[in-house]
């Protein structure tokens, strides 16, 4: 005695086989089509924005921290010495360093953000793998690109250029006293910092 069906149960499981990898390619799709604006320019502009709202903050802070050391050369009649020169110079290089710093945590930031949307879209195809909803799941993609493409937010770096903006005239108002002067770092970002001493 002979039974039928094998041919046909063999035919149904290919059939909804096939059926499930059409959801998946669907969802794929959309979560494709939803995750392209997160390309190699959405990381460059997303990095020139981080620096375009900290470096403000960066020259505010080197004109105040200018102004103050003007002030406190004036005030103990260096304007015209070497170690107004030296003080000048050091600004600089804080703002220099400052401004480095901004962009090293521009690039992270970047970096951040390219892992974060990786991590989305990752989970995002578990999802799919999981539900086979495409719909779902498509939706899903929308909310995430939607908070993601919100614009980077920064932490400012405060005090860039802090003990520099008195140390100079006290140096020089120390050594016009007879005492010798005293260093001062150069570097507060994470570098091994130099002591100099105005003289």
């Amino acid at each position: 005695m002979c039974f039928g069906g094998g041919d046909s149960a063999s035919g149904d499981s290919r059939a909804l086989e096939e059926e499930r990898k059409a959801r998946i390619n669907q969802g794929m799709s959309r979560i494709d089509e939803t995750f392209a604006p997160f390309n190699a320019g959405y990381y460059s502009d997303y990095e020139g924005k981080y620096r375009d709202m900290a470096m403000p903050d960066i020259n505010q802070q080197y004109r105040d921290a200018l102004q103050k050391t003007r002030y406190g050369l004036a005030r103990t009649g260096n304007l015209n010495s070497t170690g107004a020169t030296t003080a000048y110079r050091d600004l600089n290089t804080r703002n220099d360093q400052a401004r480095l710093k901004v962009s090293d945590d521009a690039r992270a930031a970047s970096a951040n953000q390219r892992q974060a949307v990786e991590g989305s879209r990752q989970n995002l195809t578990s999802q799919l793998s999981a539900t086979e909803n495409p719909s779902a799941v498509a939706q899903s993609a929308v909310n995430q690109a939607a908070l993601l493409s919100r614009p980077p937010t920064y932490s400012p770096i405060t005090d860039a250029f802090a003990g520099l903006t008195s140390a100079f005239a006290l140096n020089e108002q120390a050594r016009q006293n007879g005492r010798p002067g005293f260093g001062f770092s150069l570097n507060p970002f994470g570098s091994p910092s130099s002591v100099r001493t105005v003289s």
